[in-house]
């Protein structure tokens, strides 16, 4: 997925820099405080640290005046005594000295539309007690994706912001991303605000229409080792690659892929792996992908066989959209997931399908929670049986865990349907 980003150039590289210097700032502010005591006014404050005011080609040198300044002023109740110069203004408010030290740099990252930059003020002191919750959840993100999967989904619960004369609004997610990003310890929160290149690149992936959750989730994706604010500043660039990935991969032609249904082992099958030198791991492995087939039987699945070679699985549309890309591993020890890992994306990167794939370690016993952190760090989730029965999934962590949580249950709640009937 990584390869969706391609080299910065130097001008590219100096606005992620600012980027990430915003993000700095705002997360230094946030430590020196208590957000459960933000006001609606402060948290309106910290938003304005993300914006930036655009002269006629080119962000105005001294935007920090306008936003950065009096956004200090506010939640630090500090006035600075000079503005010649940003660094001597910062040195006049005595501010603490992690905050000093990012607020010299150059910061902001959004031209958020001037609509709306003063509705929203009042929108905070509306919104407050949810936002407070927002920002504390999004300081605390873990490795897992699923969480910030879910807090889309809190965004997006929230009422739009209306314009002064309320003929016009714009969802909470525009204004709230880039403060969310900037947030987030692990920047991979995507800022998904009203820029035209971020609109592309969710018309590209189909996720224009989509709800704030099923956006994250499908920028998430293709973050994987970068982070938001390299996605954000190359997202003109993704815009052109992604295409790429609906096609086949140069040294692949139609006739190296192949699908076929997930294969059932019977006793018969059983009994003849017997005869291998892996006869123990073989079984393990079979009982793993029959329980597949059973599980996910709704889904009908398959398997495909590319280039990098045969993959264990594939459920088609598990959650309406995307499809999962399953390796079966019986063990969950260090060297069984290095694996997996390589496997999964040498496979992904063949499928014509690759942003709309999710990838998933599948194991027997549950990983160990360094390797889960591992996993869930490259945008792969675990899932696992829990006991060699194999019967059913114990359990799983990951950005896409819940949505197969839900398809199992709808798996589950078709048979009880089927068998009632019956």
């Amino acid at each position: 997925m990584s390869s969706l980003i391609p080299p910065v150039s130097a001008d590219r590289r100096q606005w992620y820099n600012t980027e990430k210097n915003t993000a700095a700032l705002i997360q230094s502010i946030v430590k020196s405080g208590s957000a459960d005591k933000l006001s609606g006014d402060e948290i309106w404050s910290l938003i304005t640290l993300t914006w930036i005011t655009m002269g006629k080609k080119h962000v105005s040198p001294t935007h920090w005046k306008r936003l950065k300044t009096p956004a200090l002023e506010n939640l630090f109740n500090k006035k600075a005594t000079a503005n010649s110069n940003l660094s001597a203004t910062i040195d006049s408010m005595n501010l603490p000295s992690a905050v000093a030290q990012f607020a010299k740099r150059d910061t902001g990252m959004v031209n958020f539309r001037g609509t709306w930059r003063n509705s929203s003020r009042k929108w905070c002191q509306q919104n407050r007690d949810d936002l407070r919750s927002i920002i504390r959840a999004a300081s605390n993100l873990p490795a897992n994706d699923q969480a910030r999967i879910s807090l889309a989904a809190h965004i997006d619960r929230l009422p739009p912001v209306e314009s002064p004369n309320r003929k016009a609004e714009v969802a909470a997610g525009v204004l709230l991303t880039p403060l969310i990003a900037s947030l987030d310890p692990k920047s991979r929160f995507p800022i998904i605000n009203g820029r035209q290149a971020v609109n592309s690149l969710l018309r590209k992936l189909r996720l224009d229409h989509s709800n704030l959750a099923d956006r994250a989730k499908g920028l998430i994706g293709i973050i994987a080792q970068k982070d938001a604010f390299m996605l954000d500043v190359m997202s003109e660039y993704v815009i052109q690659r992604v295409p790429l990935l609906k096609r086949l991969s140069k040294n692949t032609t139609p006739q190296e892929i192949h699908e076929s249904p997930l294969r059932n082992y019977d006793e018969e099958e059983r009994r003849a792996v017997l005869a291998s030198k892996t006869t123990t791991y073989r079984m393990r492995h079979n009982r793993m992908t029959t329980a597949l087939n059973r599980i996910f039987g709704l889904f009908n699945p398959t398997t495909e066989t590319s280039p990098a070679g045969r993959c264990d699985a594939i459920i088609k549309d598990y959650d309406g959209s995307r499809d999962l890309l399953i390796e079966a591993k019986p063990d969950a020890d260090k060297g069984s997931i290095r694996i997996a890992i390589g496997q999964l994306f040498d496979y992904a990167r063949h499928r014509t399908r690759q942003p709309a794939t999710d990838l998933v370690v599948l194991t027997i016993p549950s990983p160990a929670p360094d390797y889960i952190d591992l996993l869930n760090d490259l945008g792969i989730t675990a899932i696992w049986f829990g006991d060699e029965s194999c019967e059913k999934i114990a359990g799983g962590q990951g950005k896409a865990w819940a949505a197969i949580a839900n398809s199992i249950n709808v798996k589950a709640a078709a048979a009880k349907v089927k068998a009632a009937a019956a």
